[in-house]
């Protein structure tokens, strides 16, 4: 069991560049990966997003690439020859004019020194391509980091459901208790009210049916009880699965469903309490369901 919010981060370092990945996990009703990182790498994005949906499920997941290379592989220098044979055409007109010999007196050094524009740094070009295997590796270390605060984050979680679902078989077993007696004081009203209209001579079989069909309908809560068991059993199962976070979701709202019928059907002061505990209990379980995987 996994919660859907968490925090991974991966870092590899190779002779030309630095790859940092950092992934952040939030709840989401269904999977959403955003990956965001250097538009020179764009073509690799769906690639990460890939290896992201092979491990999470569900959350809105945001995957940060940071890509640094570092100076004596970023850039290159270029020779402008245009730029340097003008250069060398002023400097011989220069030496016409002034009848100076020692302009062939400087040096390269010298002439690059006083004319910078002869070379220009400019961008390597490179294959995004080429750089894939370490925005992998630290995709990788992400996503373990990732899963890690995740299981940790579940595992609490898993321990508060799990009292939780105890304490809600408890009170199950007490409307269970409760239900006899309930239905006992319901048959001795029913009774006495057919007793009343016997006395007032207006006792017709139809009146008869119809009470009879009233006391069965709020008395019965046996069917919801043992759907009631039977969910909470399974609910116990679940929490030892992976990816349960949709099921649980489903599991509630049938447990819901069976509680509001005995509400309705109850009409004994003792039930609705317990009811209205049980009540509280599962949307407790249901805000912890909202962040499960």
């Amino acid at each position: 069991m996994q919660s859907m919010t968490g925090f991974g981060s991966g870092l590899t370092r190779t002779s030309e560049l630095e790859c940092k990945v950092e992934i952040k996990s939030v709840n989401h009703r269904y999977l959403n990966i955003i990956v965001k990182g250097p538009k020179d790498f764009f073509a690799l994005e769906e690639k990460v997003r890939q290896i992201v949906n092979e491990h999470l499920t569900r959350g809105r997941i945001d995957v940060k690439v940071d890509i640094s290379f570092f100076a004596q592989n970023q850039v290159e220098p270029v020779l402008n020859p245009q730029i340097a044979e003008k250069y060398h055409q002023g400097l011989k007109k220069l030496q016409e004019i002034t009848g100076e010999n020692s302009v062939e007196n400087f040096s390269l050094t010298q002439i690059l020194a006083r004319m910078p524009e002869v070379f220009s740094l400019e961008k390597r070009d490179f294959d995004a391509g080429k750089y894939w295997s370490t925005i992998e590796e630290s995709t990788h270390k992400a996503i373990s980091e990732l899963i890690e605060m995740k299981k940790s984050e579940g595992q609490a979680m898993k321990n508060d459901i799990i009292a939780r679902k105890n304490f809600l078989e408890d009170l199950t077993k007490k409307i269970k208790e409760r239900s006899p007696i309930m239905q006992a004081q319901i048959k001795e009203r029913f009774v006495n009210k057919l007793e009343e209209l016997s006395k007032e001579g207006i006792l017709e079989k139809d009146r008869i049916i119809g009470e009879a069909a009233l006391y069965a309908e709020k008395t019965v809560i046996d069917e919801e009880i043992v759907r009631l068991e039977s969910h909470l059993k399974q609910l116990g199962d679940i929490l030892d699965q992976e990816a349960i976070g949709r099921k649980l979701d489903f599991l509630l709202q049938e447990i819901n469903r069976e509680i509001n019928t005995i509400a309705a059907k109850a009409s004994d002061e003792e039930i609705s309490n317990i009811v209205i505990e049980v009540k509280s209990q599962v949307e407790k379980v249901r805000e912890q369901v909202q962040n499960v995987e």
